[in-house]
């Protein structure tokens, strides 16, 4: 109803603000109660690493949070939680990076898989590092799956830092 008053009715403005309320307090009550939309349910380990990875970004006051991906689900969970910081989804598919593009928070990188996640995540960061979109000294949460990052179940959440000469600390 509202939004064929928007398109057509005598009061657009008032149903629009009307509108932007109801999103509000939805948001707020997701937020202040925990709960987390049910069509997430079913990727419940992928959800628990997404939480574990939002939380230890809030802890160690990381200023962006990587997340690899192959189809897009697990920037979709993370980006659930409302991180007040960047999101990077990182994959090796064009398709999946322009996917993810329309989820909160979310922006994309695409990138070379390696055998093991935590290259790959290196690569991601240091990409990252080199456009200055990640400065010396900051953190970075990075999300991937194990043994491969992109293609692997999404199992690791790592702390990064950047160190004042543009390297990599962290990765063992």
């Amino acid at each position: 109803m509202l939004s064929g008053e928007t398109a057509s009715g005598k009061y657009p403005i008032e149903s629009v603000q009307t509108m932007a309320r109801i999103a509000q307090s939805t948001e707020q009550g997701l937020e202040s109660s925990n709960q987390k939309p049910e069509s997430i349910s079913r990727f419940r380990s992928t959800r628990a690493v997404a939480h574990a990875g939002v939380e230890l970004a809030k802890m160690s006051n990381a200023c962006r949070i990587l997340v690899a991906t192959e189809h897009g689900n697990a920037p979709r969970l993370v980006s659930s939680y409302r991180p007040r910081l960047p999101v990077t989804a990182v994959t090796n598919s064009i398709e999946t990076a322009r996917k993810v593009q329309i989820l909160s928070g979310i922006d994309s990188i695409v990138v070379k898989e390696y055998e093991r996640g935590s290259k790959t995540m290196q690569e991601a960061l240091k990409a990252q590092v080199d456009e200055g979109v990640v400065s010396p000294g900051q953190k970075i949460v990075a999300i991937s799956g194990s043994p491969k990052a992109i293609s692997g179940v999404t199992s690791t959440a790592r702390l990064y830092k950047v160190s004042e000469t543009g390297e990599i600390i962290g990765t063992e």
